[in-house]
């Protein structure tokens, strides 16, 4: 049973087997490197031009996972809507301007949707008051920690699909006895 964002206790929807998020996060990473290496004669802002900087997974922390129960648990709350964008790869701001050089690293941002999937009232401000929750963003991962087992934790598009499914592999510790 595992305890949903409301509070109560409720078993999974669909539980995935471990092997189906490790094959669905190769395809991604093995697309997402073919696609960097087709535009890279493309016009400057189809390009990746850093990609050890392009990052393809996200994490959701305590602190975010907190704040999103806090959004899960108004009362017209149904569902999150997760949107993806680009920053700008100088300034990491939202991309103003969609012709501007390169791609920036992948955002991800979490709002709560009502059951017609229109976002919360509670994202907008309402005249002088600020809004009461602002859209959740998880993204971009802090930098890699150095590795210490050897095995990297945060992909971009420098890894390849043999990483990634040795990243779902535990490493085998000899047994103390």
């Amino acid at each position: 049973m595992q305890e949903n964002m409301a509070g109560g206790s409720l078993p999974l929807a669909k539980p995935l087997d471990i092997s189906i998020v490790q094959q669905k996060t190769a395809d991604f990473q093995f697309k997402m490197r073919a696609l960097a290496a087709a535009l890279q004669d493309a016009a400057p802002y189809l390009q990746f031009l850093e990609p050890e900087r392009f990052y393809t997974q996200f994490y959701i922390d305590r602190a975010a996972l907190s704040r999103l129960n806090e959004i899960a648990a108004q009362e017209e709350f149904s569902s999150f809507g997760v949107f993806f964008g680009l920053e700008d790869p100088e300034t990491q701001e939202p991309l103003s301007d969609p012709k501007a050089p390169g791609f920036g690293r992948l955002t991800c941002s979490f709002v709560g949707l009502d059951e017609q999937y229109r976002i919360l009232g509670t994202h907008f401000p309402v005249g002088a008051e600020p809004a009461r929750f602002h859209a959740e963003e998880t993204w971009p991962p802090p930098p890699p920690p150095p590795p210490h087992t050897g095995v990297e934790w945060v992909f971009n598009l420098t890894h390849d699909t043999s990483e990634v499914f040795d990243f779902f592999n535990p490493i085998a510790e000899p047994a103390e006895f």
